[in-house]
């Protein structure tokens, strides 16, 4: 029996599943610092996030130039998840802005918004120059590890990360590999995902899930999950309002998911962390290394 659950939401701190085990917040500083693991990945994530930024803004200038107010409000939504990935909290407001300009229909304020959310974007981009200037400047020794260091969080599970945008998905790819984790499966829709979770074959441990994408979105997916019949835990990773998000938590338990717990964006090892150690937790109640 999984214990009873409630959603609290304090300063500075993403919206996370209050249980019995102590609650690890998040700073909402920009995380400029995000060293580069692994020969598979060729640029720094921080290079990674300005160059993503840079192709979404400019897709979303020529959709507000077509009057695609539909295809500007997506993006906006996407670019405003990775700025919270890395605490760019003034351009994640911009992102919102343009968001709710689009929602309105009208295209006379998703231009007003557009034109604050392009001069952030200047900004944010010529401070992201600098912090590649001196990154370049003076390179950090690799850190051995250490020999003696015990078991890693995620070592020996599984992961499964269903998250439309490449960048926002390897960034969190990353901060697995760094707790230990040597399987991750990815996914940019929530269609395949499903056929993936619901493979009798199946064996992850934990899905990491994204509730807004294109196509099936995380919602969709988990109504066509079959009650009692998985054996993974869910953590809901999302950039949608606390309201929102505590009003969809509160479906997904009548849906009888295991739900570890919701992480509001930006996603960090921080804050991912416990909700793995309670996985952790509730697996060896059961003597399993297993989903519940």
């Amino acid at each position: 029996m999984f214990p009873c659950v409630r959603l609290q939401r304090t300063a500075l701190a993403p919206l996370v599943i209050e249980t019995s085990m102590p609650t690890v917040t998040s700073d909402f500083a920009r995380l400029s610092a995000i060293a580069d693991h692994g020969a598979s990945q060729p640029e720094s994530d921080l290079a990674a996030f300005h160059r993503t930024i840079q192709v979404d803004a400019r897709r979303m200038h020529s959709a507000a130039q077509r009057g695609d107010i539909t295809t500007v409000g997506f993006l906006a939504h996407r670019v405003k998840g990775a700025s919270l990935m890395f605490g760019a909290m003034e351009f994640a407001e911009a992102c919102s802005l343009v968001s709710m300009a689009c929602r309105s229909g009208e295209t006379s304020e998703m231009h007003t918004a557009m034109a604050a959310f392009q001069g952030k974007a200047l900004s944010l981009g010529v401070y992201l120059d600098g912090l590649a200037s001196n990154s370049n400047a003076v390179a950090p020794s690799p850190i051995a590890a250490d020999p003696q260091e015990p078991e890693l969080l995620c070592a020996n599970l599984k992961f499964l990360i269903v998250e439309d945008h490449d960048f926002q998905r390897r960034l969190i790819v990353s901060f697995l590999q760094r707790m230990g984790a040597a399987r991750v499966q990815e996914f940019g829709d929530g269609a395949p995902a499903l056929a993936a979770m619901t493979d009798p074959a199946q064996d992850a441990h934990i899905v990491i899930l994204d509730l807004s994408m294109p196509g099936m979105d995380g919602m969709t997916l988990m109504n066509h999950l079959r009650p009692g019949a998985n054996r993974f835990s869910i953590i809901i990773n999302s950039a949608l309002s606390p309201s929102l998000l505590a009003s969809l938590v509160q479906t997904a338990r009548r849906l009888n998911v295991h739900l570890l717990g919701v992480v509001s964006k930006p996603m960090t090892e921080a804050n991912l962390a416990p909700l793995i150690a309670l996985h952790r937790a509730r697996m060896a109640q059961t003597g399993s290394q297993g989903a519940p």
